[in-house]
């Protein structure tokens, strides 16, 4: 629909609007993330490849491999046993950027399916703690079986409505703001996405804004928060952590992944993922 098209021009102009939108039309495979609390990386990958299962290992994001062929990921060798779980190479990314450590204590307040709770888990060795929220039941279940399979007792799944501060979940060093978006990051996978209404796409910024305020209250001092969304407006990406640094003079910029190629001109506390470009979603 014009609308979002003339949305990406807006944002970023027109050579690389239209980059952003032909990346949505490539075939890209599966990325999965290694479960290193349960194997070692040599270990998987030499199981993948003794069962002919083609792949390629990420650069720029360690126990991140891309399937080079398209199948049922839960007949795949290991799936059973918790060896990995599917996660695009963004979001291992974000998980990233979270820089938790064994032992941490972190909160991801919209965490359903679960993969960045996973994957931060992991990060950590299983060491520490990992609140998973979300608002629907249902879909905690689905974090805690998903967390049973991956054998990461590290992570604690309940429910809660992040459009409410809860006093009773504690304070942590760690905050993951992961929130609800327009989507326009993962259209390649989702196009249904683009028949949306569009008269929804002003509504978001309010929630997503006040979402994240209420999120960083449960922050210890020396913290750190780090929000982001699988959309690629600016208007929920960059003006929102703009508008939340200065209203917050007690948070300062941190700065994120400079190992990652910019594509754009944008601060060191921001990275913008393209697909077409990161081959990751947006």
């Amino acid at each position: 629909p014009r609308p979002i098209v003339d949305s990406f021009i807006a944002d970023y102009g027109l050579p690389l609007a239209k980059t952003i939108l032909s990346g949505f039309t490539k075939q890209r495979g599966v990325t999965i993330r290694v479960n290193t609390v349960k194997i070692e990386q040599k270990a998987f990958e030499d199981m993948l490849n003794a069962a002919g299962v083609a792949f390629e290992k990420s650069e720029i994001c360690e126990h991140a491999l891309l399937l080079k062929q398209q199948g049922s990921v839960e007949k795949l060798c290991g799936f059973e046993k918790g060896y990995f779980h599917v996660q695009d190479l963004s979001s291992q990314l974000c998980a990233k950027a979270l820089g938790a450590k064994p032992g941490d204590r972190v909160l991801d307040v919209c965490a359903a399916p679960g993969g960045k709770s996973f994957t931060i888990a992991e990060n950590m060795q299983n060491n520490g703690k990992v609140l998973a929220l979300d608002k629907y039941p249902q879909k905690v279940e689905m974090i805690q079986k998903s967390a049973k399979r991956l054998g990461l007792s590290c992570v604690k799944a309940d429910v809660n409505d992040a459009g409410f501060f809860n006093s009773n979940l504690g304070s942590f060093n760690k905050v993951l703001c992961d929130l609800p978006c327009s989507g326009l990051g993962i259209l390649g996978k989702k196009p249904e996405i683009r028949y949306k209404n569009v008269a929804f796409l002003d509504k978001l910024p309010v929630l997503q804004y006040d979402l994240l305020v209420k999120s960083a209250q449960y922050l210890e001092n020396g913290g750190v928060l780090v929000y982001s969304t699988c959309t690629l407006r600016q208007a929920e990406n960059r003006e929102i952590a703009d508008r939340f640094l200065q209203e917050h003079n007690d948070f300062e910029p941190f700065p994120v992944l400079p190992f990652v190629k910019r594509c754009m001109n944008e601060p060191e506390h921001m990275l913008t993922l393209f697909p077409g470009i990161h081959n990751t979603d947006g």
